[in-house]
């Protein structure tokens, strides 16, 4: 099997266990747990879970060499917001061409943002790192 084909499926577990987490924390803490747990409680946490699985498994773009940096990023970009737009709808979360909706999208924007910045800044500090010690070895040849 392709690595990243591989990578991507067990990112993408990754997660759809987190969606679902995240999904179990927001029904505790909005006392939607206390009335028990319906067959449609179970099917949106699967939602949620597909919410989580897609952006993570499709993170394997950013392995892609021959890529730059922005189609990557467009490449995940659009299927993540796809994904958000259309679980969010269907869980009743977002109606079309609300306050809300705006809201949402510039929330789910910033918080893409906030992720990628900090990914590209990790990144970006171990390239750092390893051309000072590709500098250092060749100094030492």
């Amino acid at each position: 099997m392709d690595r990243r084909i591989k990578n991507a499926l067990i990112l993408s577990g990754v997660g759809f266990v987190l969606g679902i987490l995240i999904g179990v924390m927001i029904s505790f803490f909005d006392g939607s747990l206390a009335q028990g747990i319906s067959g449609r409680d179970v099917f949106l946490l699967f939602v949620g879970g597909v919410q989580g699985a897609i952006p993570m498994g499709l993170t394997v773009v950013y392995d892609i060499e021959d890529w730059s940096i922005l189609r990557s990023t467009v490449t995940h970009f659009i299927p993540t917001m796809i994904v958000f737009y259309a679980c969010s709808f269907y869980m009743g979360w977002l109606k079309f061409g609300t306050v809300g909706f705006v809201i949402a999208t510039v929330c789910m924007i910033a918080a893409y943002y906030i992720i990628w910045m900090t990914q590209y800044l990790i990144y970006l500090k171990k390239v750092k790192t390893m051309n000072a010690k590709i500098r250092e070895f060749r100094k030492k040849k």
